[in-house]
């Protein structure tokens, strides 16, 4: 868990880092507004496909939806705040329904939590520089680590491949040894 944790810090950090330049190329490029949308819809793009970081292909295909849904967000949003809240709520789908975890009132309630809070910490940060912007990237993804404090909190017990209740060998007993407590 404690990895987890400190490899979404490092990933909120980098992508914090990673606005500046962006922003100073992106700008000549795109334009600033353009920029700011995009490097939105990369991020959080990336960050779902971090959380499935086990799984290459998966990753892969997650953080390709996340992106490709972010890119059609970007033709209805006409301002950075309506793009910031279709990305959080790309993520927060991505994250509780699309990474296999049960679908429940808590699991919306704390990805409901973690959006909001989010944007209120990016809102503060954000000033219209690039440091500003960046603050509120870092904001917003700082906020999100803490799903992987949640995601590790809500993982189903599940019995060890040892004593399986489904076992052919002749022996009915179903003592579980649960692997998680």
């Amino acid at each position: 868990m404690k990895g987890r944790f400190g490899a979404s810090l490092l990933f909120a950090t980098i992508a914090a880092l990673a606005v500046l330049p962006w922003m100073h190329y992106g700008t000549n490029v795109f334009g600033r507004a353009l920029a700011a949308h995009l490097y939105l819809v990369i991020s959080v793009a990336a960050h779902a496909a971090f959380l499935l970081r086990r799984d290459s292909d998966e990753a892969t295909s997650m953080g390709v939806r996340i992106g490709l849904l972010g890119l059609g967000l970007l033709l209805v949003t006409a301002s950075l705040p309506q793009t910031a809240l279709g990305c959080a709520l790309l993520l927060a789908i991505g994250r509780g329904g699309l990474l296999a975890r049960r679908i429940s009132i808590r699991a919306f309630a704390q990805e409901t939590a973690l959006v909001a809070g989010g944007l209120v910490s990016a809102s503060v940060m954000l000033d219209g520089s690039d440091a500003g912007f960046a603050g509120a990237i870092w904001a917003f993804y700082l906020v999100q680590t803490a799903f992987t404090l949640l995601d590790e909190q809500q993982r189903p017990l599940s019995p060890s491949p040892q004593h399986s209740p489904y076992r052919t060998d002749g022996n009915e007993s179903t003592d579980y040894e649960w692997s998680s407590l």
